[in-house]
């Protein structure tokens, strides 16, 4: 008996499209990378995924996750594979990062857009530059930007390798 590719529930959830449903998941998981204390200044381990550049920066005010997961797909037009990929690379992350460690509230923010970029960069010919990421983030300078994926590829140790296995897992939670 042949089985078509598409009764993979791989293949099924990425001819869906990005959802409501699918931002959601995708913005709880990425909110929850570092955890978030208001008392925290900066974060434990400086260097790793950029805090503002600029004295004063700190407090810089970000929308909901659920928010800038949307205007960034939006405005990049990313695919259901790709948003699913970034989880891979933000569990990796997670697993990756100190016990003892906390977040700015834009913290998990950057985390989010520097897996998303890279994200897009491993898995399509072409994906937007960062110029246009940090158009889309509307909250960071491309410097920043920048930096934060940089910073990221350290932090994967540059094993940016995603597996089908990787991402049948990460459909487990949807």
């Amino acid at each position: 008996m042949v089985t078509s590719v598409y009764t993979n529930p791989l293949y099924q959830v990425l001819d869906l499209g990005v959802t409501p449903e699918l931002v959601a998941v995708v913005a709880h998981r990425a909110s929850t990378v570092l955890p978030y204390q208001k008392t925290a200044a900066a974060p434990v381990s400086p260097g790793q995924l950029a805090a503002p550049s600029q004295p004063g920066t700190s407090a810089i005010k970000v929308p909901p996750m659920a928010e800038f997961i949307t205007k960034l797909a939006q405005g990049s037009r990313v695919n259901v594979g790709t948003l699913v990929s970034t989880l891979v690379y933000l569990d990796r992350l997670k697993q990756n990062m100190p016990t003892h460690a906390t977040a700015m509230e834009c913290t998990n923010h950057r985390i989010f857009l520097a897996s998303l970029i890279l994200a897009g960069k491993y898995l399509n010919d072409a994906s937007p530059k960062n110029k246009y990421w940090a158009r889309f983030s509307e909250h960071f300078p491309l410097a920043e930007v920048n930096l934060m994926e940089q910073q990221l590829m350290q932090l994967l140790n540059f094993q940016f390798e995603i597996t089908e296995a990787q991402l049948l897992h990460q459909l487990q939670t949807f």
